[in-house]
């Protein structure tokens, strides 16, 4: 079966404004509530570090999104361990 599932993941959709885009439980992308892609391209896995703040990874690299869909840092870095 071929498709994709939008799911709302870890924690409430109310302090979160995005949605995440899942291939049946696999994080793929992450849209703004106006369906807009905040992140280019898909994303390979997504992280909550709390606090309001969630890490992805494209490929081999991480960035970080904070609950409004800002990037906080783009995709370019090895890792990224929590900060709080």
């Amino acid at each position: 079966m071929n498709g994709i599932l939008l799911c709302i993941i870890r924690g409430s959709f109310r302090r979160r404004k995005f949605f995440i885009i899942n291939d049946f439980g696999v994080p793929k992308a992450l849209l703004s509530k106006q369906a807009e892609p905040i992140v280019e391209g898909t994303i390979d896995e997504l992280i909550d570090l709390g606090e309001g703040y969630y890490k992805f990874k494209q490929g081999e690299l991480w960035g970080v999104v904070d609950n409004e869909g800002k990037v906080i840092t783009k995709p370019e870095y090895l890792e990224i361990n929590e900060f709080f």
